[in-house]
């Protein structure tokens, strides 16, 4: 059982048997306390049955009866206070002989191990002239005497108790002094040491709840939702900031994540290498071109004999080879016979493949190598970036003030907000566009998140690309027709999502595409070999030219040689043969050196080629980790920018909570029936927009101003991980904006799990209506108490007790706050009114919501309700004599022998409406 007043458990003693007057008070008690009026209480009879004693347990739920030592073992209670009742109805003015009431109870107490727990003696007549024995009083402990008299305050004329009403007004008087009422955290009489003999002080107690729920939904929903899910900001003077036109709120969203991106451009741009200058080609000169040929030809006549050996010794070991295979296997085996590294069939047995693939895996394990140490150390510490992203994002909502460099849209000398949440961040609950599925076969079903334009534009360029292919079946068209319908999907999808975060997230997501191509670039460049060796249709060419140059040469040796017959023979002569000799080496020389230039065109062109790659590669083994340490930089702020936009959308959209917030019971009723003192009354208070213009206009100007949402933001961010900092011992709040939000136990991650969840929204709105019951405790406080009850609750409907009708805020709950100098009268001996022992020695307040004027009265700590229950209202007031002999008192006279049998009573009680 959760006890009130701290953990302090209540137990009222009493004589309860049924038709009693004290087991009519256990049933109002128990009515009160399931209407939520009273906390729980621990009922125990003096007249216990034959076994071990019982109570019996009242809460909410009702009530239930227990082995007392059994659950008072069980219920772990470190301390309680106990309340003797006595209650004593008129019996003709005749004194009743009382069993020892005191001393069953303080056995009783002893009995269950209760026996050093603090005891109040609470005494009720019915009437002024009830006699009360003296054997009643408790020694040296104190006694409170509840004055037969009920009023609506302590100055209003009062009037006796009516027998209906006794109940309720003994529950009233117990409640009180016991520190019963939900709000009560102390009791009046808790840490009071013993009293001096048998002395007994006279009291009245009345109580006021006020239902404020109307009141405080009314006003919150006036400041925070009135205006839509974006209230507008206010000035210092309460003067509401201009809204930027509709046809302009896209455009000054867009500019200003521009000019956030600016500001950062050595975070968010793309550093590219120095781009690639291919060489240009040069030409060959005639010299040139004759040297090349005469070392060609040098070449060719050198290496000739050796050429032709080789050649002769690979014929003759294919030959070798294939005779031996069909002698051995036959001509149709699947096994060679290897001779010298030749095949039967006269081809290399490991000839190179310029497809190969194993070049290329090696060669990027390698980059893969060198890249990967200088990315895992490139991380970017990019907090700053993302607190002026927020900064900026929010002021466009809530005007406040950011960077000098970030222009915002301006009005004169005012700021302009966005009204439009959209036209910042998306939705939480913005659908995502999903691609139908065969749209794109090599990718299947493709779902794009309103927080990634990333694969918004690739999945637009895939299908540019697929729709755009050379058709290739009679199916085509009907293909087109479907790629070219969910492009337009796709487009139309990205044109409804633009948006300030957007605008962010494309910015980012081109420059990351950018480092992704450019990477792609370098990693393809450092892989060309291309191959050192020239290709075979090159090698093919050059050994026909050889051919050709030595054929060429060889008849001119043999044509000369004819000549230096013919001269020789004189068929010549000297000078004629000289001069044949001389024409035919000219037109063989320039002859075979046109052929060979002619066939040198492709093999310069793949030496050229050759050059280009080398160099290519070179540049690109330069500066391929840093385009590496690129990709994975704006990949990281991609990836924040995604998940900061989320976080957005969650605050943005929903910034108090409002959504994830169920409405909350009372925490007083408004629905008791039965009979009520007057000292008792239970009220609602209505909200009016036209009876509260002013505080509507006050709680604006103070909770929604400049800068608000901001606030919001930083508020619920903290709060979501503030289990997180406790677990960690750091302030996670402030690491969460350098998180890169890698790791899912990261804080930025967490951040956006909690954000938007049932209990944080329930959070953030309890926060935002504690926000402003603080705000109106302290306005209330500065003003005073009339302003408070007649601004504040202008309209109370009392539901329950005094008279049932409307009153004024200040009527209601003013009367039981002001000074009372007398008790009445009535119930004071003629020693006591000679002795001035009605006179109001001290006043008891408990209070909830209500200023007090320090000094009238001691207060006594309470627990104010929170949630939209915040701006209920309750006092609890006891006025308490001096301690008096029982001489000043007129109840009190020595006790007769015989006892009366009981007298029929009516039955009575408080019921609780449904």
């Amino acid at each position: 059982m959760s006890a009130p007043g701290g953990g302090t458990t209540t137990v009222v003693l009493g004589r309860l048997a049924a038709g009693s007057a004290a087991a009519d008070v256990l049933e109002v008690v128990r009515d009160w306390t399931a209407a939520d009026l009273l906390g729980p209480s621990v009922w125990i009879d003096l007249d216990q049955p034959a076994g071990p004693p019982q109570l019996t347990v009242v809460d909410r739920d009702g009530a239930r009866t227990s082995w007392a030592e059994q659950w008072l073992a069980v219920s772990g209670i470190t301390g309680a206070r106990v309340v003797l009742l006595q209650v004593f109805e008129d019996a003709n003015a005749t004194p009743l002989p009382v069993p020892p009431v005191a001393a069953a109870a303080l056995a009783l107490l002893d009995r269950i191990g209760l026996g050093s727990a603090p005891l109040v003696n609470l005494l009720v007549p019915s009437t002024g002239g009830t006699p009360v024995p003296e054997e009643a009083v408790v020694g040296s402990r104190p006694n409170v005497l509840l004055q037969a008299r009920d009023g609506q305050s302590p100055t209003a004329v009062s009037r006796p108790v009516p027998a209906a009403e006794l109940a309720a007004h003994a529950a009233s008087g117990l409640a009180t002094v016991a520190g019963l009422w939900t709000a009560m955290a102390e009791a009046p009489f808790d840490g009071t040491q013993g009293w001096p003999g048998a002395q007994v002080v006279v009291a009245r107690a009345y109580a006021r709840t006020l239902d404020s729920q109307a009141v405080f939904t009314g006003l919150s929903e006036q400041v925070y939702r009135a205006e839509g899910t974006l209230p507008r900001a206010r000035t210092a003077r309460g003067d509401r900031l201009t809204d930027v036109p509709d046809v302009q709120a896209l455009p000054t969203a867009e500019a200003a994540a521009s000019a956030v991106l600016e500001l950062h451009r050595d975070l968010t741009r793309f550093a590219a290498p120095p781009p690639y200058t291919p060489t240009p080609r040069t030409g060959v000169g005639l010299m040139q071109a004759v040297r090349m040929f005469l070392s060609f030809l040098w070449a060719a006549i050198r290496n000739a004999p050796r050429a032709w050996i080789e050649g002769v010794v690979r014929r003759t070991a294919g030959n070798i080879a294939g005779w031996a295979n069909d002698r051995l296997f036959g001509d149709r085996s699947g096994f060679e016979v290897l001779v010298l590294g030749v095949r039967p069939a006269g081809r290399p047995a490991q000839s190179a493949d310029e497809d190969d693939i194993s070049a290329l895996i090696d060669e990027a394990t390698r980059l893969a190598a060198q890249v990967s140490p200088g990315t895992e150390a490139s991380t970017v510490d990019a907090g700053a970036f993302w607190s002026d992203v927020t900064t900026v994002g929010v002021s466009l909502a809530d005007g406040s003030a950011v960077h000098p460099a970030v222009r915002m849209p301006q009005f004169g000398q005012d700021r302009q907000v966005l009204d439009q949440p959209a036209v910042i961040v998306p939705a939480p609950d913005e659908p995502v566009h999903r691609l139908p599925v065969g749209a794109l076969p090599e990718v299947g079903a493709l779902a794009v998140h309103p927080d990634d334009p990333y694969l918004a534009a690739q999945a637009e360029r895939l299908l540019v690309a697929e729709r755009d292919r050379p058709a290739s079946g009679p199916d085509d068209p009907a293909r087109y027709g479907v790629l070219d319908g969910t492009l337009r999907s796709l487009s139309a999808w990205m044109g409804r999502q633009r948006s300030f975060t957007w605008a962010l997230g494309s910015s980012l997501s081109w420059e990351l595409e950018q480092a992704r191509r450019t990477l792609s670039e370098a990693i393809g460049s450092a892989e060309d070999t291309g191959g050192d060796q020239p290709p075979a249709r090159i090698l093919e060419t050059q050994r026909r030219t050889r051919r050709f140059v030595l054929g060429a040469l060889a008849a001119v040796v043999v044509a000369l040689l004819v000549v230096a017959g013919l001269v020789v023979g004189d068929v010549l002569s000297l000078v004629l043969g000289g001069i044949l000799g001389v024409v035919l080496l000219v037109v063989w020389f320039v002859g075979s050196a046109l052929v060979f230039m002619r066939r040198q065109k492709e093999l310069f062109t793949w030496l050229h080629e050759r050059d280009e790659r080398r160099a290519r590669r070179a540049w690109a083994q330069q500066h391929v980790a840093h385009v590496a340490r690129e990709v994975q930089r704006l990949g990281v702020l991609y990836r924040q920018s995604r998940l900061w936009t989320r976080v957005l959308s969650r605050v943005v959209h929903d910034p108090f909570g409002a959504a994830g917030t169920p409405d909350v019971e009372s925490a007083y009723p408004t629905g008791l029936s039965g009979v009520l003192p007057l000292s008792v009354a239970v009220g609602s208070a209505a909200f009016s927009p036209e009876d509260h213009v002013q505080l509507v206009h006050e709680a604006r100007r103070a909770q929604v101003h400049v800068g608000w949402l901001g606030s919001q933001l930083q508020a619920r961010i903290e709060t979501a991980l503030a289990a997180r900092s406790q677990r960690y011992g750091r302030a996670e709040h402030r690491a969460v904006w350098s998180d890169t939000g890698y790791s899912d136990q990261g804080p930025l991650t967490e951040l956006v799990r909690t954000l938007g969840t049932p209990e944080e929204r329930r959070a953030a709105a309890a926060a935002a209506d504690a926000r402003l019951v603080d705000w109106l405790t302290r306005l209330g406080a500065e003003r005073g108490l009339e302003w408070s009850l007649a601004v504040v609750h202008p309209t109370v409907t009392v539901t329950a007790g005094m008279r049932l009708e409307t009153v004024s805020g200040p009527a209601f709950l003013s009367p039981v706050l002001g000074p009372v100098a007398h008790l009445d009268r009535e119930g004071f001996s003629s020693t006591g009114a000679v002795m001035l022992a009605n006179q109001v020695e001290s006043t008891v307040l408990a209070a909830v919501g209500v200023p007090v004027p320090s000094g009238t009265a001691t207060q006594l700590g309470v627990l104010p309700p929170g949630g939209r229950r915040s701006m209920d209202r309750f006092v609890a007031r006891l006025d308490l004599t001096r301690q008096l002999t029982l001489d000043q008192v007129a109840h009190f006279t020595p006790s007769t022998p015989a006892e009366p049998e009981p007298q029929p009573r009516a039955a009575r009680g408080i019921g609780t409406r449904i």
